[in-house]
């Protein structure tokens, strides 16, 4: 204790900055969670919502995603709950429902029914609010990217996804409104997918902070040592 009290008064400032910091990097939310950002262009537009949407529409959205895998026992297959969702065509926006759950699936080398394996993601938010388009209601959201078995290593959360254009066998997002077996469908092909980790935001906060508290101990240091 004699040596720890004499360091804390001298680095206070700066020891509760590293506290600070750790706290947040260990923060079971931020750490473990991935932010997706993406874009598409509108290739199909169904009637019942084309007063609302036409081909020459884009796409763009993100999704923040949980990275623990809800099926750790199976290698081949990763179940990702999505925390939070927007998705924005042309001016119209669509968001997850508040206490509503998306997902993402990743599926490492899976068996097709042609016998052939194939890495994919599918992501769905099953539960979103947004506007009436002709008092159809929105109901579903989902991107599709499928493509060689070559693609992924594992069924983790994709930290630096591929390109778009590796997924050559399915490339497809929709927007679907209405119950049930109402055809009120906005189609597309997805133009990028980029991932965002979190926890480098927060190690480059942390590092900042560091910094200038570190600052800021050394002008106090020097302050104190004029008046002497």
């Amino acid at each position: 204790m004699r040596m720890i009290k004499p360091w804390f008064r001298r680095g206070g400032i700066l020891a509760a900055g590293l506290v600070l910091c750790s706290g947040l990097l260990a923060t079971p939310a931020m750490a473990a969670s991935i932010t997706y950002n993406f874009t598409g262009d509108v290739r199909e537009v169904n009637p019942l919502v084309s007063s609302q949407f036409n081909n020459s529409m884009t796409m763009k959205g993100s999704m923040t995603v949980d990275m623990a895998d809800q099926e750790p026992g199976d290698s081949f297959y990763g179940f990702y709950e999505v925390q939070s969702f927007n998705v924005t065509i042309g001016g119209y926006t669509a968001t997850l429902r508040p206490s509503s759950a998306g997902s993402i699936e990743i599926l490492n080398d899976l068996l097709t029914n042609t016998g052939s394996l194939t890495d994919g993601l599918f992501a769905a938010m099953e539960q979103i609010n947004g506007n009436n388009v002709n008092l159809l209601g929105p109901r579903f959201f989902a991107i599709s990217l499928f493509g060689p078995d070559t693609l992924f290593g594992s069924d983790a959360l994709l930290m630096s996804p591929p390109s778009v254009s590796s997924f050559n066998e399915v490339n497809d997002f929709r927007l679907v409104f209405g119950l049930i077996g109402v055809p009120g469908v906005v189609s597309g092909v997805v133009t990028s997918l980029t991932a965002v980790p979190l926890p480098a935001a927060v190690l480059l906060f942390g590092a900042g902070l560091i910094s200038l508290v570190g600052l800021g101990a050394g002008g106090l240091r020097n302050l104190r040592g004029a008046k002497a």
